[in-house]
């Protein structure tokens, strides 16, 4: 899998940092990785660093994603996700899945940063 995740239950949130190319198997495997840890509880936010990482995903591939995070969502209860993409196809492919998220599922928000900090700020704000 490539990258590496670490969660803090003290602050309810889930750091992910990723490297390389990155399927939409490898993404799918990761986060099932998560959930099983003993640690994960479920609301907690996410914090995902894509910047060293080539998420170049087919509209079906974000489906299939999309279709999975619907499936766990049960399972991870209401979360923010802010996604820290530099931009080419990983900002694309982060783009458009939080436009489909955002339009099929209420219980997963996803928001795209360049910046780290811009990104915690929002992690942090209560909605």
């Amino acid at each position: 899998m490539p990258g590496t995740y670490k969660i803090d239950t003290k602050q309810n949130l889930i750091s992910i940092h990723s490297t390389g190319v990155v399927t939409v198997e490898d993404k799918i495997a990761q986060d099932e990785a998560i959930v099983a840890n003993s640690k994960f509880k479920k609301n907690m936010n996410v914090i995902c660093d894509l910047s060293g990482a080539v998420y170049d995903w087919s509209l079906e591939e974000i489906d299939k994603f999309r279709s999975f995070v619907r499936r766990i969502g049960p399972r991870i209860g209401k979360s923010k996700w802010a996604v820290i993409a530099a931009g080419g196809a990983t900002e694309h492919t982060a783009k458009i899945f939080s436009v489909l998220q955002e339009s099929h599922d209420n219980i997963v928000k996803v928001k795209v940063f360049n910046d780290r900090q811009k990104a915690m700020n929002w992690i942090k704000k209560l909605d």
